[in-house]
């Protein structure tokens, strides 16, 4: 496959993300649903499964997010290997191309115990759209860049987690 290919696939891939109607100028920002991630290995311990419960909404003019996670760990782990300062990112891809995050760091329950409780704030605009990572974290949207690009259609695309 060339890497020509590649790049058309992919990019097909990403506009498929918007092959829907027009949209009205504003779209609504409330988004909720479920990621499952599966195998995934921090020092020490091997996690089957991980999932993530978000929920994003606009309320009295502010951005409400959370988000809850759960995981299982490979039967070759103990049930409390996962660090409990991992950090969670929700990944977003907008309209125009952007990718950024919203950050969590939900409680961690042992292996198998369900949802731990939700990461559920109320956020200030210009610190809900960031990047990930140690170095990207406090690389934020300003509130009109946020609000922008939550109200002109994005997709959510999946998490990642960190420490």
């Amino acid at each position: 496959m060339t890497a020509l290919f590649r790049t058309a696939l992919v990019l097909t891939a990403a506009l498929s993300l918007f092959a829907t109607p027009a949209l009205a100028e504003e779209e609504s920002i409330e988004k909720e649903g479920t990621f499952i991630h599966t195998l995934q290995e921090f020092p020490n311990c091997r996690v089957d499964t991980l999932k993530l419960k978000y929920h994003i909404k606009e309320e009295s003019g502010a951005p409400h997010v959370s988000a809850a996670f759960q995981w299982q760990a490979n039967k070759e782990s103990a049930p409390d290997c996962l660090p409990k300062d991992v950090k969670i990112a929700l990944q977003m891809f907008s309209r125009s191309g952007h990718v950024k995050n919203i950050n969590f760091q939900p409680e961690i329950l042992k292996s198998g115990e369900g949802y731990g409780k939700p990461d559920a704030n109320v956020r200030k605009w210009d610190k809900l759209l960031c990047g990930w990572g140690r170095e990207d974290v406090n690389d934020c949207f300003s509130e009109d860049e946020a609000k922008k690009f939550l109200k002109s259609g994005y997709k959510v695309v999946g998490f990642y987690v960190w420490r």
